[in-house]
């Protein structure tokens, strides 16, 4: 949602506002239009110029727009490092780190989150990071309390130096295996 992101002179948006670049060194955090609260929700992100970035998820009240995603209480968010490690993060805290998965040009980083129950999963390339399960709710990255529940809830990204487009079920990167499992479990938003 390009009305509600970080300063517009860092984000440059196209593609029906799919396509999202920021080519400053500086953090540009961008939410979903629509709030994933009630319901099993999907969406993927294209690498499209690798450069570190964070995806998850993020209340209402989020205003950190200049920072990433997961270091405040407003927000979760998996840190994908140049490295190949992602760092799971929230309240400012590292709270977990998953080992290669470095991404490269063209991959699928993917997002789950089951609005009933606060669980959400990440994933890359049709692999869930920590052995997760969307479809069986097992394994989750983070699991928002009751508190955060309260708010609206929104997918979020953050792009540093670098370019993402997203997928809300518009079947334009979307994978097969990911989407047979999808189909079944989640709805594609």
């Amino acid at each position: 949602n390009p009305l509600d992101s970080t300063d517009p002179d860092d984000l440059t948006f196209s593609e029906g506002n799919t396509f999202g670049a920021n080519t400053s060194p500086a953090h540009a955090s961008i939410l979903s239009t629509i709030a994933v609260n009630n319901g099993k929700f999907y969406m993927e992100f294209k690498v499209e110029v690798v450069n570190p970035r964070t995806i998850g998820l993020a209340r209402s009240d989020f205003i950190d727009w200049d920072d990433y995603l997961g270091s405040d209480e407003m927000s979760w968010g998996t840190y994908w490092e140049a490295t190949g490690n992602a760092h799971h993060s929230h309240a400012g805290s590292d709270i977990g780190t998953t080992s290669g998965m470095a991404t490269s040009t063209g991959d699928i980083l993917q997002l789950a989150f089951d609005g009933a129950t606060g669980k959400c999963w990440i994933g890359k390339n049709n692999t869930w990071l920590d052995s997760g399960d969307p479809a069986a709710g097992s394994n989750p990255i983070f699991t928002l309390d009751a508190t955060d529940l309260t708010y609206d809830i929104f997918f979020a990204v953050n792009v540093y130096d670098g370019a993402l487009s997203a997928n809300f079920g518009n079947g334009q990167f979307k994978n097969s295996a990911i989407s047979l499992e999808i189909s079944s479990n989640l709805s594609v938003n």
